[in-house]
């Protein structure tokens, strides 16, 4: 192997470490002469390498056997990050870590997959923790898809051009509930009524109390009228 020491101000070369080595396999170490890798750096630097462009674009490109003519590279831009994938002619951005934001944007679908249990946890330390899903006004839905393997069996989605919100269940995601922008509630349509409900069955709202009197109030301006169960009793008053 070959070692390269540093002399100090006194003209002393220190033989302790070496400054740079490279080993019979073509390995350079930097601060060691046990390199155990092509380059290994050793260092009690918390920040042991600088990659530094004179422009102002910096990147590390990784590529193996397979890679496209444009491998994947990882690259700064100001105090930013890009992540792009490889390919032949025009790299795809990945993934964007904007510092000034602190946000991380996906240029793609992102996929979470777990042998177990699954979870997304959203953590808020100094306020409300919300999910946005922003989508183009001439889009038909924002929403989220709750799958079974490859089949969805069930939706939650925003329609931009009616604008209400629709709940969907079942193999053939069938509208189970809509919050339309008047604020009018649908069971099973769209409504056309504060409280909408719409079902083939004879029995279309079902409502009972844990006591042995239920009764549903009805409330105008001045007046409330009520009307119940007793027993096997109807009344109204």
């Amino acid at each position: 192997r070959i070692d390269f020491f540093t002399e100090s101000n006194s003209g002393t070369v220190s033989t302790a470490n070496p400054a740079l080595t490279i080993d019979s396999n073509q390995r350079v170490g930097i601060g060691l002469d046990n390199p155990s890798k092509p380059l290994h750096i050793y260092s009690s630097d918390n920040a042991p390498l600088r990659v530094q462009s004179t422009d102002a674009y910096s990147g590390i490109e990784f590529r193996d056997n397979t890679s496209s003519s444009l491998p994947p590279l990882i690259s700064a831009l100001a105090d930013d990050f890009i992540i792009y994938g490889g390919h032949a002619s025009i790299r795809p951005t990945i993934l964007t870590l904007t510092s000034s934001s602190q946000n991380a944007t996906f240029a793609g679908d992102v996929t979470i997959s777990k042998s177990g249990n699954a979870f997304l946890n959203i953590t808020s330390t100094g306020g409300g923790a919300r999910m946005k899903l922003t989508g183009q006004a001439d889009e038909t839905t924002n929403g989220i898809l709750f799958y079974e393997t490859t089949n969805v069996r069930g939706q939650i989605n925003y329609n931009h051009a009616d604008q209400k919100m629709e709940f969907k269940t079942g193999d053939s995601n069938t509208l189970a509930l809509t919050i339309d922008s008047s604020q009018r509630v649908g069971i099973g349509v769209s409504p056309s009524y504060p409280l909408h409900v719409e079902n083939a069955s004879d029995t279309v709202a079902y409502f009972k109390s844990t006591d042995n009197n239920g009764q549903i109030a009805v409330v105008d301006d001045d007046t409330t009228a009520y009307f119940g169960a007793n027993g096997s009793r109807a009344f109204m008053g």
